[in-house]
């Protein structure tokens, strides 16, 4: 078992490993400056570790060479869409940050809002039955019971002596 300080020195590393993928590059001559280059990088996922991220954002070094690659076409004269289209064609449209809304993916674009108008109808629905069974009065929801004689006397005789 490690000792607890090491145990501190592992989380602050891993801590600190983490928060480097997602501090943004601060570059002066960085090409995600170029606001050209960015448009093109924020549509596309970076492939690293950091799955999550756009390829403008991510500041690890796989992001910073692709931002540059992605310069260097813009400089040969090549559109931004012929870009995003290579890219789709060598990973396929994971690595697209919104994927086209076509195919299988219609389902991911489609389906949260089916999910809450379903949700949101059930929801009035169960609301309007529990306002139609609301009792207009405490007697009218439920019948006293009856209480068998030897109870009934028994209870008369203590609410007697216990008096008002």
């Amino acid at each position: 078992m490690p000792a607890p300080r090491d145990a501190g020195r592992r989380t602050l590393a891993l801590l600190a490993l983490g928060a480097a993928c997602w501090l943004p590059a601060g570059a002066a001559d960085e090409p995600a400056n170029d606001p050209r280059v960015r448009a093109v990088a924020e549509k596309l996922v970076c492939y690293c570790g950091c799955s999550t991220q756009s390829v403008a954002y991510c500041s690890c070094g796989i992001a910073q060479e692709e931002r540059a690659k992605i310069q260097k076409d813009l400089a040969a004269g090549k559109s931004e869409d012929a870009i995003v289209a290579a890219w789709v064609d060598r990973y396929g449209t994971r690595i697209l940050i919104e994927p086209p809304a076509r195919g299988f993916n219609l389902l991911g674009w489609l389906l949260p809002s089916i999910v809450v108008t379903v949700v949101g109808l059930l929801l009035a629905v169960q609301i309007l039955r529990w306002s139609r069974l609301r009792p207009a009065t405490a007697a009218a929801a439920a019948p006293a019971p009856e209480l068998d004689p030897r109870y009934a006397d028994r209870l008369d005789e203590e609410l007697r002596r216990r008096g008002p």
